[in-house]
């Protein structure tokens, strides 16, 4: 490992920590992430203008050119779009399905190495969102002796974060520590202690699912080495497993499955007395999207606009009755599908839908399975689950993250590195000393 230099703090190693900022923020105040965007792509463009012998990578990758594709064509769906206001106000966020890319593009054509690292400043970001939510609920355990504060959204809300968001990141830093080699086995211990204990609490079903997935599927890839590996992945997922099902008897899903009216909310259509639990609203908007088909099925075609379907459902909410709250701003209206690809489908048609579903499959095909890029695979299979329960990539830190992370192991994006990017991003520090 070299020694630092003054001099070796140039573009380059400014580059690498603007973009280890940027991954830093994605849980903090939208502000600071903001300024962490600013700083990496100005970072970029001095990169390119500093080199003057770019690298013979001019093509963009299979992935990067999918990635693209969703998010032009989201913005193109704004044409079409029945909301153009609510349209308007998604534009920004698809904008970095765009730039994304291309950044990453333009740090191979500046061949700045070693970049892996930073996801380092992600796990460092984690913790300390970690931290600061756990000493603020302590604090309110203080005045008011109320228990329920440590637990799922009360816990994220102390940072204003979605407990589903704040699974995920602690998801993806438990499986970054478990792969990664960084750190000694006594600091990774702690690490992942930490990051269980904080899952637990946050109580996210499909997070812990996904993580469970990952693991078995590791598990079953290495069936065939040694004990070591397999006994290590084995205690980790039986570990989550007992987090899982406490979780799952904590929420009292199944109380709710129970009581709730399945019957009543697939085959009537006065649901004005409707019970509205999660089992139920779910059942309504899967009868909403078909009744707003129905009525117009060429829209599975182009979808109705970015974001813009959400006046279609609130319409359906109010042709059933359901409690729509006093000046219709209130109860249900509003409530959109938390699945990721239903969204893409109303949004841009079936045609995003299948992008979306290419792009998936295309980075975990050639990076996973072709490359045994390990991490990246773990990383992209528990984005896949998750987009089953939340629309992630509708929110800003939801796109930053999955679309800087999938970028940062993507094998095309690295061709300088080791091919084995997901087990090789601990080899240097990220400012390269």
């Amino acid at each position: 490992m070299s020694t630092l230099k003054l001099g070796a703090f140039n573009t380059e190693s400014i580059c690498r920590v603007s973009l280890g900022l940027v991954l830093m923020t994605v849980s903090w105040n939208y502000g600071f992430n903001a300024i962490a965007l600013i700083l990496f792509g100005l970072s970029i463009v001095a990169c390119l203008i500093k080199n003057k012998k770019p690298s013979d990578n001019k093509h963009l990758t299979p992935l990067a050119k999918l990635i693209i594709a969703y998010g032009a064509i989201n913005l193109i769906s704004v044409v079409w779009s029945i909301d153009l206001e609510t349209s308007i106000k998604g534009v920004p966020n698809k904008i970095l399905f765009i730039f994304v890319p291309l950044a990453f593009w333009a740090l191979e054509r500046a061949s700045i190495k070693n970049i892996q690292g930073t996801i380092v400043f992600f796990v460092a970001g984690i913790l300390l969102t970690d931290t600061i939510c756990l000493i603020k609920s302590c604090n309110h355990f203080y005045y008011y002796r109320d228990l329920d504060v440590f637990f799922y959204h009360r816990l994220s809300e102390q940072q204003g974060l979605n407990a589903i968001y704040l699974s995920l990141f602690n998801g993806i830093a438990f499986l970054t520590v478990f792969y990664g080699k960084w750190v000694s086995k006594l600091f990774k211990a702690i690490l992942l202690l930490f990051f269980i204990v904080f899952l637990w609490l946050l109580q996210s079903k499909m997070i812990i699912l996904g993580i469970l997935t990952v693991l078995l599927v590791d598990l079953l890839i290495k069936s065939f080495v040694g004990r070591k590996s397999r006994l290590w992945i084995l205690g980790m997922t039986l570990v989550l497993c007992s987090i899982g099902i406490w979780a799952i008897v904590k929420s009292d899903r199944f109380e709710e499955i129970k009581n709730s009216q399945v019957e009543k909310a697939m085959f009537e259509n006065d649901l004005s007395n409707l019970d509205v639990d999660g089992i139920s609203i779910r059942i309504v908007q899967y009868k909403a999207l078909y009744q707003i088909f129905k009525e117009e099925p060429w829209r599975i075609l182009t979808g109705f606009g970015l974001k813009a379907h959400q006046k279609k459902l609130n319409e359906q909410y109010e042709k059933f009755g359901l409690y729509t709250g006093e000046n219709k701003n209130d109860g249900i209206i509003g409530l959109s599908f938390h699945n990721q690809y239903v969204y893409a489908l109303l949004s841009c048609g079936v045609l995003g839908m299948i992008i979306l579903f290419v792009s998936i499959f295309k980075g975990l095909y050639f990076n996973y399975l072709e490359n045994r890029n390990i991490l990246f695979g773990s990383l992209y299979l528990l984005f896949f689950l998750s987009f089953f329960s939340e629309m992630i990539l509708e929110r800003h830190r939801g796109a930053v993250c999955f679309l800087f992370l999938i970028f940062l192991f993507n094998k095309g994006n690295h061709k300088h590195e080791n091919s084995n990017i997901g087990n090789s991003w601990n080899s240097k520090l990220p400012w390269g000393i």
